[in-house]
């Protein structure tokens, strides 16, 4: 026992030597190879150089307590090799530390076995699509993506196609071809005999750093550290980790992006590797083996992946394929209870041809070609796509009711393409109207078959339009109602694709990719809705009395109407509540705060105090959403609750709050709502508006915060890990010029005074417009700073 512990010692101490030469003199240096077998080395030396007979000559007596110390830990355990035997058992303390050592190691073997039976429980569930001599497996497992020798774990949410989706599956496959899982189980084996040794856990920590550092240089190429921070950002940390895959987002950021820039001066990085001379066998070890550099007739790179999966979606080859010909569709359909049939009606047709574009195109042409490629794009087996014409064949609008109606679906969306009138101002020739973007048109409340259900599938489809980067003009009914709406005994929207009466975006609509976009954000958004209704088992009415109130105890809110629709999931938990007619809301007496909870006036974000400077008799109706699937339609923070509230007037009503004139100018700063753009006045007058937005869209705006955000304040002020989120207004005018930034909120460590000076040293912005006509008005953007533990 004595003689196995002392050798354990001497492992001990080798590893400490050489990992504090690594600390001190390796470390952070960009000889990613060469400390990746360094580490190795150290795992193999640790354990047998304390087997190696070292004879030690005792010279001068300065040395001899240091001599003496080393002979006890390097003699070979001469002077130990005495074994005491005992009769009968008995627990003695080297007994139970023998016990205690065995017990731990089981458990780490049984966790070792146990990632093995996780991953191959992955590989039986999932399809397995062999790309040269990778293995692709489309998953959506937490955790993905993931790299296990061959084997590629991708997470279906991460698109494949985008910039940072095509630098993470390159990241995996450096992974793959560098061999790193073989490291990682050489070392997680090493780590069940030798878990007591500190080092060891240490040396495990910064082998997985090095790993990344190789796979993110292969990646990202220059050193762009802008793209591996969006690349990093694509996706959040996943909730588990596999200990034997590389899972891409594990490893602190910052110091991955540190490395992409550090620049090493090549005379000190050599005299760093030279100094390692006295560990002549571990340096000799280092160099001898090397990564066999891998060499197919067809190399395996992101673009071949890609290819490979495209061909096995379109079940063909294709010749000459690039990276930005790819065009994947939806990897995995979400799985529905059950199967429902779409009804998708091409407007017009035959005689009828509906709106003439500029260029001569006809509305009837393109609403087929949408049905058709959206009929074409679905592959959720469990959608019944079923158009009411295949041809250009004309259809009443009464045959179009009566057809679909005897098809008995579950949904109706009805495809257009919208036009607009020239503009003509006296005295001058007209010119062409520059109105653009899609629309989503519902029919009469009081004459829709069930008019908050093709309101929800209207809200749905939209998100999704939005997000696709097609611009979007809202929701909207027609003071005349629509009869094919009003006909149809399902949920029912009518959508206007665009304008092609606008030219540039004319030339889009013809255009197959654009096309795409549109059936893609029409598909999601008929999903998401079924999901939703599918979550939601029943909906209750309850007629309540004036003086009665709807009094959750269990909650930090109460609220009360004289009508109100419940709704709840299938476990009969409260989801949602529309209360209408003199409807009220506060927080109980008991609650102080209102973490959690979002407020929305009109569509625009209020505080709690503000909402109280309301008149009672204002407020149309009230609703309060519980359900997390319905809360990812407004908002992306983690939210427990949204409360809506919207006003008898919306369009008159003005939040008291700041900033309704602009204090340099005098200039009116307009309010522009973009939530729920729904005409109900029954004139049909409805305002087109465009939004505040940062020059160059989304990714223009992540490339501004790389570069010009300091995002080591709050860790520089002492900022615990998490996140910090700041929202910021300011003011836009009709220049785009910014002015009275104010931090709505201040999480504190420096930030929201770091978010204020990045934005006064921006560019000039895009000013909101009103039909067309810039206009002065308020925007707010959040801000947030990501603090890591490292």
């Amino acid at each position: 026992m004595l003689s196995t512990a002392y050798y354990f010692l001497q492992v001990i101490l080798c590893s400490a030597i050489m990992m504090g030469y690594y600390w001190f003199a390796l470390r952070n240096k960009k000889f990613h190879q060469y400390n990746r077998f360094y580490l190795l080395a150290v795992a193999l030396f640790s354990w047998t150089v304390p087997l190696i007979k070292i004879q030690w000559a005792t010279t001068y007596a300065s040395q001899q307590q240091v001599i003496r110390f080393l002979s006890v830990v390097a003699d070979n355990n001469s002077e130990l090799e005495a074994v005491i035997g005992s009769k009968g058992f008995h627990w003695s303390m080297e007994g139970i530390v023998s016990l205690v050592y065995i017990l731990i190691a089981a458990c780490l073997l049984a966790l070792l076995i146990k990632a093995f039976y996780r991953i191959y429980d992955l590989l039986k569930k999932h399809s397995c699509k062999q790309v040269g001599d990778v293995f692709l497996i489309i998953t959506q497992a937490k955790g993905t993506p993931f790299s296990f020798f061959r084997y590629i774990f991708w997470n279906e949410e991460i698109d494949i196609r985008s910039a940072s989706g095509k630098q993470i599956l390159q990241h995996e496959l450096t992974h793959v071809q560098q061999q790193h899982s073989v490291d990682k189980l050489l070392i997680q084996l090493m780590l069940i005999p030798g878990w007591f040794n500190p080092f060891f856990w240490l040396l495990k920590k910064e082998m997985d750093m090095i790993h990344e550092f190789i796979a993110d240089k292969k990646a990202v190429q220059d050193g762009d550290t802008a793209a591996l921070a969006q690349m990093l950002l694509t996706a959040v940390y996943p909730k588990h980790r596999f200990d034997l895959v590389h899972p891409f987002f594990f490893s602190p950021i910052k110091r991955r992006l540190q490395m992409l820039t550090n620049h090493t001066n090549p005379r000190f990085s050599y005299i760093r590797r030279l100094v390692v001379l006295p560990l002549l066998a571990v340096v000799i070890v280092l160099f001898a083996f090397r990564n066999k550099e891998y060499r197919a007739e067809h190399p395996i790179s992101v673009k071949n992946v890609l290819q490979s999966v495209i061909n096995d979606v379109k079940a063909s080859q294709q010749s000459g394929i690039t990276v930005t010909d790819i065009n994947l569709e939806t990897v995995a359909p979400m799985k529905l209870s059950k199967t429902y049939r779409i009804v998708i009606n091409p407007g017009h047709g035959g005689e009828d041809v509906g709106a003439r574009g500029v260029d001569g195109i006809t509305e009837s042409i393109l609403t087929l070609q949408l049905a058709k490629m959206l009929k074409e794009k679905n592959n959720n087996p469990q959608l019944d796509i079923v158009l009411t014409r295949n041809s250009d064949e004309f259809h009443t609008v009464v045959q179009v009711a009566e057809k679909t109606n005897a098809l008995a679906p579950d949904l109706f969306v009805s495809l257009h393409v919208n036009s607009a009138a020239p503009i003509r101002r006296k005295g001058q020739a007209s010119v062409s109207n520059p109105t653009r973007g899609a629309e989503i048109y519902l029919g009469d409340k009081t004459k829709t078959y069930d008019y908050d259900k093709s309101y929800q599938l209207a809200n749905w489809i939209g998100n999704f339009l939005t997000q696709s980067s097609t611009t979007f003009q809202g929701i909207k009914s027609r003071s005349k109602g629509i009869y094919v709406l009003q006909t149809i005994k399902c949920p029912s929207v009518l959508l206007e694709a665009g304008f092609i009466t606008n030219k540039e975006e004319a030339a889009l609509l013809k255009t197959e990719a654009y096309q795409e976009k549109i059936v893609k954000a029409i598909l999601q958004g008929i999903e998401q809705y079924l999901a939703t209704i599918e979550k939601s088992q029943s909906i209750t009415v309850a007629d309540i009395g004036a003086d009665d109130q709807l009094d959750r105890t269990k909650t930090s809110v109460e609220f009360g109407a004289q009508r109100a629709v419940v709704t709840n999931d299938k476990a009969g938990n409260f989801q949602s509540i529309k209360l209408e007619g003199n409807p009220y809301f506060k927080l109980n007496d008991k609650y102080k705060s209102t973490e959690g909870l979002m407020f929305l006036l009109n569509g625009e974000k209020v505080s709690y105090n503000q909402l109280n400077e309301i008149e009672p008799n204002a407020i149309k109706k009230i609703d309060i959403i519980k359900d997390p699937v319905a809360l990812k339609m407004f908002t992306d923070e983690d939210v427990k609750g949204v409360v809506l509230i919207t006003t008898k007037q919306a369009a008159s009503f003005k939040a008291q709050n700041e900033g309704q004139i602009n204090k340099e100018t005098g200039t009116p700063i307009t309010n522009i709502n973009f939530a729920a753009n729904v005409d109900e006045s029954g004139n049909g007058s409805i305002q087109q508006q465009e939004p505040v937005s940062f020059p160059g869209g989304d990714t223009a705006w992540r490339n501004f915060l790389v570069k010009n955000l300091n995002r080591d304040i709050p860790v520089i002020n002492g900022a615990p890990p998490g996140k910090c989120a700041v929202q910021v207004s300011f003011i836009v005018d009709r220049a785009g010029k910014i002015s009275d930034i104010k931090a709505e909120n201040d999480p504190g460590y420096g930030t929201a005074a770091e978010v204020v000076r990045m934005l006064s040293k921006g560019p000039v912005w895009n000013p909101a417009t009103v039909n067309g006509k810039s206009v002065v008005s308020r925007f707010k953007k959040t801000v947030t700073f990501m603090i890591s533990e490292d």
